[in-house]
């Protein structure tokens, strides 16, 4: 069924659909017109929410901090071991930003002497410890 995207519709129209069907979506299908247009006549901002949730600077923080990932990821790996490009992708570090990491968790990287130059993790620097000596 084409919807009519220039229909006028009340905003009783649209809370009652609401109040039936439970999202906006099915609201504007049935009452054809756009979700645009129903969130247009609640005045409710384009994403949906109908108020702002403001986070703290601990929240974002915790979202974007790259240590706390490697060492969630670490703890995970427990006495086990994973490849460095593994971590990286879990962990979602580039891979430009790879040394800087690397750096700082030098206890838990070693250095495989391969013909290829592979490194891995291990979760404890006590079990990479024991990998280094087996080379």
């Amino acid at each position: 069924m084409p919807r009519k995207l220039n229909k006028v519709v009340s905003v009783a129209q649209v809370k009652a659909a609401m109040k039936k069907y439970g999202n906006y979506a099915k609201a504007a299908r049935v009452l054809g017109v756009s979700r645009y247009q129903i969130e247009q006549r609640l005045g409710v901002p384009g994403n949906g929410k109908t108020e702002l949730s403001p986070k703290t600077v601990e929240q974002f923080k915790d979202l974007y901090s790259v240590e706390q990932h490697v060492n969630q990821i670490l703890e995970q790996l427990g006495d086990g071991w994973e490849y460095e490009l593994t971590i990286a992708r879990m962990a979602g570090i580039a891979l430009a930003a790879l040394p800087a990491i690397r750096a700082k968790y030098a206890a838990h990287v070693v250095e495989l002497k391969t013909d290829r130059r592979r490194r891995v993790w291990a979760g404890k620097p006590e079990t990479a410890k024991i990998m280094r000596g087996m080379q």
